[in-house]
């Protein structure tokens, strides 16, 4: 006598179920995957602006003096200014010596001479939260800005035109001064001078976060020279442009 063996599949509304409750469990664990995403993008951007503010106090250790915020006052090219940037001057410090090496600070910014260096994205200059066009694809972003001030053109912060501050004009204390913070938008490029040579050294805007030079949530600090190539000529400039 022959046995005739059927194999009993999955029913329509059995596959409808499993298929209702991954969908479940997805819907659970994708907001929790973004939120640690967004956790970890907010930890590298905090240890940016840190990275920033040690940048800044190894600067001043070695020159006794901030960086300029932007060197010079207009973006004219008939005013001869070469609108080297406070982020340009701090490159070694934040792990860029090579390409701080390749910028000619004997040249403007935008010479041709400098189009490789100032097209290079340095990963320190660029937080991942941030997702915004870039303004000029000549220049690599930057998300992180210079303290400039109260108002645009007071010049009473750290890092605005031709400026060298130290840690004695500093009259309200390091700990309550902030000198970079994160911005909302780019602001045309680290290197990007001229952009800057009006209201300030590397932007302003809206922040979302600020680096202080001491304690916070970020902390400054100025850039180590580690060099021969421009960092001192250039500062020298600046206090002889004042």
């Amino acid at each position: 006598m022959n046995h005739v063996r059927t194999r009993r599949g999955f029913t329509l509304i059995e596959l409808l179920v499993v298929i209702a409750i991954i969908a479940v469990l997805v819907a659970l664990l994708l907001p929790a995957v973004q939120q640690a995403r967004e956790a970890a993008r907010r930890t590298t951007c905090r240890n940016n602006i840190r990275q920033l503010a040690l940048a800044l106090h190894n600067y001043q250790s070695s020159h006794r003096v901030f960086p300029f915020g932007v060197l010079g006052i207009s973006g004219n090219p008939q005013d001869n200014y070469v609108l080297h940037t406070w982020m340009t001057m701090i490159l070694p410090d934040v792990d860029q010596q090579p390409l701080y090496n390749s910028y000619n600070c004997n040249v403007r910014f935008d010479n041709p001479v400098n189009a490789m260096a100032v097209h290079t994205v340095v990963p320190v200059y660029v937080c991942p939260s941030v997702v915004v066009p870039v303004q000029d694809d000549r220049f690599a972003p930057s998300h992180y800005a210079g303290n400039a001030g109260t108002v645009p053109g007071n010049d009473d912060g750290v890092l605005f035109p031709l400026s060298k501050i130290s840690f004695r004009d500093l009259t309200d204390g390091s700990s309550n001064t902030i000198a970079a913070g994160e911005i909302t938008y780019e602001i045309g490029g680290w290197a990007r001078g001229a952009i800057n040579s009006g209201s300030g050294g590397g932007g302003g805007g809206r922040g979302r976060g600020c680096g202080l030079f001491e304690g916070g949530q970020g902390q400054t600090r100025l850039g180590r020279t580690a060099g021969r190539f421009c960092c001192g000529t250039v500062n020298e400039k600046a206090a002889d442009l004042r």
